[in-house]
């Protein structure tokens, strides 16, 4: 195609090693539905809806898909999400494909690659795990295709209202360089919920649905744990913590996100000033920390509130109890290097849907 768009519950988390001595550069690309036929997509059986910004089956069509090429810079890493409308009855699938430096063009990647749980689909160069594109070489011309499918023509059509590409490029890093602390923020408001207490058959395994309830409930949006794990829910890899997934039974519930990679303070002290909630993907092994609030985590979500003096990070922990998970005060260097130096993956949850 010529024409291009744009300008856990345990899951492991990137180790450190794949990010040292190496400059980040994290981007996010966003496209609603309008923009899709707008750049030049190829549409089979697809159509705006009336109200010319949400991309549905046409009138008629049982399946459909757009496919567009994304205007994005090259990258060594990529997570898609997504924000689709899905009636009971109806199914949606995203997949992404790149090419590497030695123009060979990955296959269509997509969250059953690999039904085992912790499967991989992956070459010599490039891993897809679950959710997530990386990438040893620079990737480039990297696409997306997104198809759709109702039961029946009386059942209504799943529409694309937003679809996101997070992408993280790596350069040599400056030695003399390194990452300057954040600067304060306000705490957000956000209620406490503990992930064991909300709910007794799965909590040991819904840290990130439990944390988004807590996002969600900071915009307005009365949601439990459990109404946001189990729509999240995925059998074949058996998590209840796919990113996507999360962004996704969120977006079901009335509020816009999307998963965003951060490498620094900057953009989420400029999101917290503007009341927008995150949740932090982190992760750290024995030792690495000075002051964890635990041994060790392979990969754990929280929410992020704010920076309070002194360069405290403070969060909402569901796998704490309230007296210590609630407003959790961390070292600003410790809480950066669980969660930019194991990935820098985020929530964002921007609002509700007007």
């Amino acid at each position: 195609m010529s024409s291009r768009l744009g300008g856990g519950d345990g899951r492991p988390i990137p180790p450190r090693s794949w990010t040292e001595r190496r400059e980040v550069v994290c981007r996010l690309l966003r496209l609603s539905g309008m923009d899709f036929p707008r750049g030049g997509a190829q549409l089979h059986r697809m159509e705006l809806d009336k109200r010319g910004a949400g991309l549905r089956l046409r009138q008629g069509a049982t399946k459909g898909w757009v496919q567009a090429a994304l205007q994005v810079a090259p990258f060594h890493r990529a997570i898609p999400s997504w924000n689709i409308r899905q009636p009971p009855g109806t199914g949606a699938r995203v997949e992404i494909r790149a090419v590497d430096e030695d123009e060979k063009r990955t296959p269509w990647l997509h969250l059953d690659m690999s039904l085992k749980p912790g499967g991989a689909k992956h070459s010599r160069f490039w891993t897809w795990r679950i959710d997530e594109l990386r990438s040893e070489k620079l990737l480039f011309d990297c696409e997306v295709r997104i198809s759709f499918s109702r039961t029946n023509l009386e059942t209504d059509s799943p529409t694309l209202d937003c679809f996101y590409l997070a992408t993280q490029t790596l350069r040599r890093a400056d030695k003399n360089r390194g990452m300057a602390p954040p600067d304060p923020a306000p705490t957000l408001q956000v209620p406490f919920l503990n992930q064991y207490e909300a709910d007794a058959e799965i909590g040991a395994r819904i840290c990130s649905a439990t944390s988004s309830a807590m996002a969600l409930r900071a915009l307005g949006v009365e949601v439990s744990p459990s109404e946001l794990a189990r729509p999240a829910y995925h059998p074949g890899h058996d998590l209840y913590g796919i990113w996507p997934l999360a962004i996704q039974a969120a977006y079901q519930k009335g509020v816009r996100g999307w998963v965003e990679i951060f490498s620094d303070w900057r953009k989420p002290i400029r999101l917290l000033r503007k009341g927008v909630p995150i949740v932090a993907s982190v992760a750290f092994r024995d030792e690495e920390l000075r002051h964890p609030p635990y041994p060790s985590t392979d990969g754990h979500l929280v929410v992020l509130l704010g920076v309070a003096e002194g360069e405290k990070i403070l969060t909402h922990d569901p796998r704490l109890p309230e007296d210590v998970g609630a407003f959790l005060r961390w070292d600003w260097r410790d809480f950066s290097a669980a969660w930019f130096g194991h990935g820098g993956v985020g929530y964002v949850y921007e609002g509700r849907v007007r």
